[in-house]
Order: C-alpha cells, then sequence, then structure tokens
C-alpha cells in the first residue's frame, strides 16, 4: 500500500488553526448551556452523585453524539469521571469533598462549569496532540521540508535568530515553527476582525 501524503507545515497550522480550536471550546459551551438545573444545591451526597452522574451523561451526548441517540456512558463511567475531574479542578482546595460542599451552598452552576471547562480543555489538548502526530518525530527530511517552506512563506519576516540558522537548524525545532506560524495568523486575523464585523454589520442592513 501506498504511503500516505505527508503532512506540510501550512496544513498542521490549518488543523490547529484558532477557528478549529474556538468550535471545540464552542461545542462544549453549548452543551453546559443545553442543560439546567432544577435545583442549585444538592441536600446530601447521594443526591450530589445523582446530579454529576446526570450530566456526565448529558456532556458526553452532546459533545461526542451530537445530542442524537447513541451508547451512552454507564452511570459508573460517568460518576468515576465526575468525581476525577473535580478532585483535579478543586486540587487545590480539597477535591471532590470541596465540590459538594459548595454544591450544598448553591453553587451546583459552579460545579458543571468547571467540568464543562475541563473537558473542553481536555478534547483542545487530545486534538492538538492527534494533529502534531501525524508528524513522525524521525522523518528528517519531513522537518526539513517544514524548514524551507517556513523560509520561503516568511522571509523577511524570519526573527533574527531564525535567520542565519540552516535548514537543518531549523529543523530539529520544528514545534517552534509551528508555534511561530500560528502565532503570525492570529495576528494577521486579530487585524482584520475590525473589518469582518463591519462588513457583517453592513450585510444585516441589506437584508433587514
Amino acid at each position: 500500500m501506498a504511503d500516505k501524503k505527508k503532512p506540510t507545515l501550512s496544513g498542521i497550522v490549518e488543523d490547529l488553526s484558532p477557528k478549529k480550536i474556538e468550535a471545540i471550546e464552542r461545542k462544549h459551551a453549548e452543551a453546559r448551556n443545553k442543560y439546567q438545573l432544577k435545583n442549585i444545591e444538592v441536600g446530601n451526597w447521594a443526591d450530589f452523585r445523582k446530579e454529576l452522574t446526570s450530566y456526565m451523561k448529558h456532556h458526553h451526548k452532546y459533545t461526542l453524539l451530537g445530542g442524537k441517540a447513541g451508547p451512552e456512558l454507564s452511570d459508573e463511567s460517568a460518576l468515576s469521571e465526575g468525581l476525577n475531574i473535580l478532585e483535579a479542578a478543586y486540587e487545590k482546595e480539597g477535591g471532590q469533598k470541596y465540590a459538594y460542599n459548595i454544591a450544598r451552598k448553591g453553587k451546583l452552576n459552579d460545579i458543571l462549569n468547571a467540568i464543562a471547562s475541563v473537558k473542553s480543555q481536555q478534547e483542545m489538548t487530545d486534538y492538538e496532540k492527534f494533529v502534531k502526530s501525524k508528524i513522525d518525530p524521525q522523518d528528517r527530511e519531513l522537518h526539513k521540508a517544514f524548514a524551507k517552506e517556513f523560509r520561503s512563506k516568511y522571509k523577511e519576516f524570519i526573527p533574527k535568530g531564525m535567520k542565519t540558522k540552516s535548514d537543518e537548524e531549523l529543523a530539529m525545532h520544528y514545534n517552534q515553527l509551528i508555534t511561530h506560524h500560528l502565532e503570525h495568523q492570529q495576528k494577521i486575523e486579530n487585524y482584520f476582525k475590525p473589518y469582518e464585523a463591519e462588513k457583517k454589520k453592513e450585510e444585516k442592513k441589506k437584508t433587514a
């Protein structure tokens, strides 16, 4: 079987673009917003376990299944993951014990917000690892190709510390090339944001 097409620097950066990352954040935020609590506090540990299990199953359904029918998390898996998240999220304050205490004081919403935030961050981290795993860490020729693409794209905009380095030297730090590429792309997008916002306003006026 023929080798799959090798990745390019611009392709990796495109996969890691702010829009792709924002889409992940939005998905988890929407999942959180779709879940409405009947009560913002719990009366006992059993209620806390029940609410935590319910929310974890909900979040799984809307982020992995798109809200559609499909294999659900078991109660055991949902509760276990939820408790693990709270243990880490509130590690300095006392872990799940602290989370339970504030949930009893009417801050159950805060607990669910923390879980959604952690789940979002976990997926973003996993996604970045997945994208970067397309790069063979032993393929020096690929890394050199990244360096050449970087040099060709930026030319006079290459930082002083990089200009004097050879392609072989730049290739040794290909992750830095990805980071620099992303930062440059973000600056360009930030520059054009006001113009895009103004354009959308004009389009709304025309359709009104």
